[in-house]
């Protein structure tokens, strides 16, 4: 392999110190003297890579000063471009994320700043790990911010990036007040649904969703903990979860089919997704089990399976477009702040309110 020219060997020995977070965000860059010795390398070759480096917005000067500083997230705006790394290229074309890209788009366009969309090399499940640092690191030199959408993974690397650039999580926690997240209120919307079903007298609720062992799962189980356990219910009500590995119609369908083969068939039913909810209905419509007088059916998903009943199904509304909204405006307030104290006074997690969309799928248990 050929050796690095002295000045890209110096281009590239600044670039790991700043992206290793040897030197930190706002610190002030040493001296020209001071780098040629330390690294072994001419002063005229380091002079050149930071100039090449602040060319990049990787460094910064300020005004009136010989001084130069590592870049913090308050540097703005250098190439008119927002990153967005999403876990494969077929998922974008789901209705949801869609919705959300029409939603960061739109504020993106507001602000004359366009999308660049990076997609993982490889068709991969949901539970794909991110890429490596060198990757991300890559990534965050053509961009202003990164918006990550990528699934249940270790995003622990991210904290390492948001030293170059802000970083937004899309549907998750934040990791602390330089990666924002933003994210659905889902425990929220699943005590609302619980409490719709015990107001109607419902003692027992089935939850079909993902497991509990992952975050999605174990939210959801928390609303509905928190309505069983109020005062006027605790040690009436109970619930249980029937678990599939994805929110896809044909695992509703099918785990719907063992809950009756079984002879478990719920008084009430919460569907954690749109696909889920189509799949149950779909067998319980087979099976000669009517809705609500049989067993009441809620959901949870911007668009109610409502060509399986006469009447529309009650279920809490998720806007995807308006997610996808708060997820822009949240990078964009944090690429205009101007000091590390700015970002421990806003909200490290974002979170997006459902709507409770009253249908006529509940109703009252049927007596035995």
């Amino acid at each position: 392999m050929p050796s690095l020219s002295p000045r890209n060997s110096a281009k590239e020995q600044l670039r790991r110190r700043v992206e290793t977070m040897h030197w930190k965000p706002g610190m002030r860059l040493p001296s020209e003297a001071r780098l040629a010795e330390t690294l072994g390398i001419s002063r005229p070759s380091i002079h050149r890579a930071v100039r090449e480096l602040e060319s990049e917005g990787l460094i910064v000067s300020k005004t009136g000063s010989r001084n130069r500083y590592i870049r913090t997230l308050g540097s703005g705006v250098r190439t008119g471009v927002i990153g967005l790394l999403h876990i494969d290229r077929t998922a974008l074309t789901h209705p949801a994320m869609q919705q959300r890209l029409a939603g960061i788009e739109e504020v993106l366009r507001e602000k004359g700043l366009r999308l660049r969309i990076e997609v993982s090399d490889h068709d991969s499940s949901e539970w794909e790990p991110l890429p490596s640092l060198d990757s991300l690191c890559e990534l965050c030199r053509g961009i202003d911010g990164l918006i990550v959408k990528w699934g249940d993974t270790d995003y622990s690397p991210l904290t390492r990036v948001s030293a170059l650039l802000p970083v937004v999580v899309n549907g998750f926690e934040s990791l602390g007040p330089r990666v924002a997240g933003v994210r659905f209120d889902r425990e929220h919307a699943f005590f609302m649904l619980a409490d719709e079903l015990l107001k109607q007298g419902h003692r027992e609720i089935v939850r079909l969703g993902l497991p509990e062992s992952a975050e999605v799962g174990r939210t959801e189980a928390t609303g509905l903990r928190v309505a069983i356990r109020r005062p006027e219910y605790v040690n009436m009500a109970s619930y249980r979860s029937v678990e599939v590995s994805h929110h896809k119609e044909d695992l509703g369908r099918r785990a719907m089919e063992k809950e009756i083969e079984k002879g478990r068939l719920p008084t009430a039913l919460i569907c954690s997704s749109d696909s889920l909810a189509r799949g149950a209905l779909d067998v319980l419509g087979k099976a000669n089990i009517e809705v609500p007088r049989d067993v009441s059916v809620v959901c949870f998903g911007s668009k109610p399976p409502a060509f399986e009943l006469p009447r529309p199904l009650t279920y809490v509304r998720v806007d995807f477009r308006e997610e996808g909204r708060l997820t822009a405006l949240a990078l964009l307030r944090m690429m205009s702040e101007n000091s590390d104290e700015s970002h421990e006074r806003w909200p490290k997690t974002i979170f997006v309110a459902g709507s409770f969309m009253e249908g006529h799928s509940v109703a009252p248990p049927r007596k035995q």
